[in-house]
């Protein structure tokens, strides 16, 4: 499973909660992920997928495969990797244009500061 990096502010309780009821200042949708793999084609998936489920990853966001681990090519799970990826760079894209609005509104209140 993959969940937006916690930024301190956020109780584990709230963070848990369903998508748009943890507050202020928590995402308004559902950015998790899962990923479940068996390696024979005889095993199934649908106790592993159901788990996901359970914990309240939507089927759509479910990336999944039948393949060994003595395959080193494993594409719905750099899929996975790939979609967390996206989430973590829109999340500090996020962070950067709050922070930046933050500067800017401390500037024009003539609050001196320097980032490096």
């Amino acid at each position: 499973m993959c969940a937006l990096p916690r930024l301190g502010f956020v109780p584990d309780d709230v963070a848990s909660a369903p998508p748009g009821t943890g507050g202020p200042d928590t995402p308004a949708t559902d950015i998790r992920i899962g990923y479940a793999r068996c390696s024979h084609l005889t095993q199934e998936l649908q106790s592993q997928l159901d788990a996901l489920e359970a914990h309240g990853i939507p089927r759509d966001k479910i990336f999944f495969e039948k393949v060994s681990t003595r395959v080193r090519v494993r594409p719905k799970f750099e899929a996975a990797l790939e979609t967390c990826r996206q989430i973590v760079l829109n999340a500090l894209n996020g962070l950067q244009t709050a922070l930046s609005g933050t500067l800017d509104a401390a500037t024009r209140h003539g609050v001196a500061h320097a980032v490096t």
